[in-house]
């Protein structure tokens, strides 16, 4: 209901990749208007179910998210999707955004968030991420992305995919970071 309730984006089309729930996911997805695409436990992987839903896929621009996620607002898509379009000429080519963690979060995630976006250079300001050397800590905060929400162009990620059975947003960008192109992790949206 939050991603149809978007404004100033145009059409929005859902596509849920689900992995054999049992608590009536794919019949709330496609009540909800989602297409579905199932695929066994065993075919689980973040990377292999995140590349099915790309390809399921019609849009220009992609937005992978967690299933527990939930948008901020009526114009939070609008703000990843302007944040990439203002930036394309700058080499932005991908962009995620900082969580607020929910009300019934425990202290300890919340307490583990702070200090992630902390880590990042994130956690106040927009940053726009890019290399500046090759040794981890580099790669590590400037090459993140994040899966919770991660705008970028069909034909751009089609081109990259994910890979690996987890961190597959971090690897993403820090392979995108070492071909020369720029990814924003937002602050400023939610």
């Amino acid at each position: 209901r939050k991603l149809r309730t978007q404004t100033h984006v145009g059409e929005i089309e859902i596509v849920v990749v689900d992995s054999g729930s049992t608590d009536g996911t794919v019949a709330h997805a496609l009540a909800a208007g989602a297409q579905v695409v199932e695929i066994s436990p065993a075919q689980f992987s973040h990377s292999h179910a995140r590349n099915l839903g790309a390809e399921q896929a019609s849009g220009e621009l992609l937005l992978f998210m967690v299933q527990d996620a939930y948008p901020l607002g009526d114009r939070w898509l609008y703000g990843l999707m302007r944040y990439l379009q203002d930036h394309q000429d700058q080499g932005v080519v991908a962009v995620s955004c900082t969580e607020y963690c929910r009300d019934d979060s425990d202290m300890m995630y919340e307490c583990s968030i702070a200090t992630h976006y902390e880590y990042l250079g994130c956690k106040s300001f927009d940053r726009v991420g890019e290399l500046r050397g090759t040794d981890h800590e580099n790669l590590r905060t400037m090459g993140q992305l994040s899966n919770v929400a991660c705008l970028i162009s069909r034909q751009r990620f089609l081109m990259y995919r994910f890979r690996g059975r987890f961190a597959e947003d971090l690897d993403l960008g820090v392979r995108l970071i070492r071909d020369g192109l720029r990814i924003a992790m937002l602050a400023s949206v939610k």
